[in-house]
């Protein structure tokens, strides 16, 4: 679905209910410099928590981890992300 600096966003089944959701992977060993990655990356986690009971902002419905990524299991967001939504309005006005 999309590529970022971190990592990527692919589409996700749940297997009984054929439900979509997103889910980011991102990479645990961080190739984009930044001193703060991990903390970026937490933050990001913790504020998707706090904010998951206003309907404009995607709702985090899990995090786990494995060796060598983070995972976010995200409601699916079915305009797009962010940046392409605010890309496509710049380039109609």
């Amino acid at each position: 679905m999309g590529q970022g600096a971190y990592g990527e966003v692919n589409l996700v089944k749940k297997k009984d209910t054929d439900e979509q959701y997103a889910i980011k992977i991102i990479m645990k060993h961080n190739k984009t410099g930044r001193a703060n990655f991990m903390e970026t990356v937490f933050n990001e986690r913790d504020i998707l928590g706090h904010l998951k009971n206003i309907p404009q902002i995607v709702k985090l419905y899990a995090a786990f981890q494995d060796q060598e990524n983070l995972y976010f299991l995200l409601e699916l967001g079915k305009n797009g992300s962010l940046r392409s939504l605010i890309q496509n309005k710049r380039e109609e006005l």
